[in-house]
């Protein structure tokens, strides 16, 4: 059975390498380890070793939190921050819409839970901010 906490540094890991427009032969060539490995660790199938962790930040230039974010409890700052960069190259029209969006889940994360955002509220808001933004630039909602 894969280990949760393994898959999603994986997935993150997968994330960033991507968004670096890396493949997993020239990310596992600056981490120094194999591609098969690099295979294995973004599919959470291998339990990676503390050096190989930090040389694949470091190789992928992130930081630790941002990578392990999905699985520690004090990580809203990454999520805050990846939320800002999403909105960055946003128009007005986009931004109005997101923040409606964002709004009406918080709304209505907080009327099922009654308590304010958690980390994995705000993991949630995230991705579905991610998402949603990705969404609307392949339809050039601009």
């Amino acid at each position: 059975m894969k280990d949760n906490n393994f898959v999603n540094l994986g997935k993150r890991i997968r994330e960033k390498r991507l968004s670096r427009n890396l493949t997993q032969e020239a990310l596992a060539e600056k981490a120094d380890v194999g591609t098969t490995h690099i295979s294995h660790i973004e599919t959470g199938c291998t339990k990676l070793s503390l050096t190989t962790f930090i040389s694949i930040a470091n190789a992928l230039d992130v930081s630790a939190d941002e990578l392990l974010c999905d699985c520690i409890n004090q990580a809203s700052n990454v999520y805050e921050t990846e939320i800002s960069l999403l909105l960055k190259n946003c128009s007005t029209k986009e931004i109005c819409f997101i923040h409606d969006l964002v709004k009406n889940t918080l709304i209505s994360l907080h009327n099922l839970l009654l308590k304010n955002c958690s980390t994995k509220e705000i993991c949630f808001i995230h991705d579905l901010v991610k998402n949603t933004l990705i969404s609307l630039h392949n339809r050039n909602l601009k």
